[in-house]
Formats: C-alpha cells, structure tokens, sequence
C-alpha cells in the first residue's frame, strides 16, 4: 500500500510539472517605473533605464560605481511585493539579504533568484568575486525582463522589486523596478 502510495505521489508530481510547464500564460508583464536611489556617498554613481522592445519583453540598462571599494560584509537584500490588481495590501513574497561576495561566487537554488543571477552573469560586468573596486563602472546592458521569470500560472498582480546595497549594515542604494501583469487580450 505505501509503495502505491508512492507511486501516485510520483506520478503526480510529475503531471503537476509537465502542466506547468506546458500552461498557456494568459498574462503579459508591464514594467511602469525602474528607480535608482542613492543614500550614502559609498555610491558614487547610479543610473537605470528600461525600454520595451515588445509585450511582454523589456531590457533593463543599469550602471553603478561605488567611491571605494565595499567591505566583505557588504550585502544585497532582494525584495518582491505584490497586490491584486483591485488595490489589496501589498504581500511581502520574497525577503532575501545574502552576502554580495557570497552571492558572486556561489550558485543560487531559490529559482527566481537563480534566473535574475544567471541574467547578471549574461548581461554585466561583475566579477565572480570579490573585491568590488572602488572607480569602476559596473553596468548591467541589455538586461531581460520578460514575462518567462513568472511562472504561466501566476495571477494578474502589481509588483514591486527592490534590490537594496548595504555597507557595514548601511543602506547605501535602492533600485527599485514596478509594474504588473496584465490580462492578453
């Protein structure tokens, strides 16, 4: 009886993913609004941009240096809010600080998280370790933002992502993107 058990529990398992993964996304991603804070002079520079190339596909263009270079301790905090469309409370879905020089060198497993990192890795000029130099333009070109990062069975939502920097627990940057997901028509 419990190898039975099993058994279904396997197989489904295996239907839940293939019907994931086979779901037809009836949702397109908007990107409204990216912002790039500054709260310490430990951030020298900060710019970003996006533009939409398509529904649904937008690239995101960003560029940083920082006055000197960061502590071993320095760390990024990774945030995701969402709402209902129809004005509800925002809903904390993800809260995850990790240290910046563990972040460049190991892999990541939490999936949204390991997408965003493996686009870093496409897209910019970070190192894969740590220092990170003090001078030095690092810059994020051609970062993209589709509607792929959201799983097909994701609801039609507000959100909002922010990726803060801290030195020495010091809030020196905020970058925040907005936007939603909106019904195909």
């Amino acid at each position: 009886m419990l190898k039975k058990r099993k058994i279904f529990s396997l197989l489904l398992a295996l239907s839940l993913a293939v019907l994931t993964k086979t779901a037809k996304r009836r949702f397109n991603v908007v990107i409204k609004n990216t912002t790039c804070q500054i709260f310490s002079p430990v951030m020298k520079q900060f710019d970003c941009a996006f533009k939409m190339l398509s529904p649904s596909n937008y690239l995101i263009d960003t560029s940083f240096m920082y006055a000197r270079e960061l502590n071993e301790n320095a760390e990024w905090q990774g945030l995701i809010y969402f709402s209902h469309l129809k004005g509800s409370k925002p809903i904390k879905f993800l809260d995850i600080k990790m240290n910046i020089c563990s972040a460049l060198s190991t892999a990541m497993t939490v999936p949204i998280v390991k997408m965003i990192m493996e686009e870093t890795r496409k897209t910019s000029n970070l190192p894969y370790e740590c220092p990170l130099k003090a001078n030095f333009l690092y810059s994020y070109s051609n970062f993209s933002m589709n509607a792929k990062i959201l799983p097909a069975y994701a609801p039609l939502i507000k959100f909002n992502f922010s990726l803060n920097t801290f030195d020495n627990r010091v809030l020196i940057s905020k970058y925040v993107v907005e936007g939603s997901t909106v019904q195909i028509p």
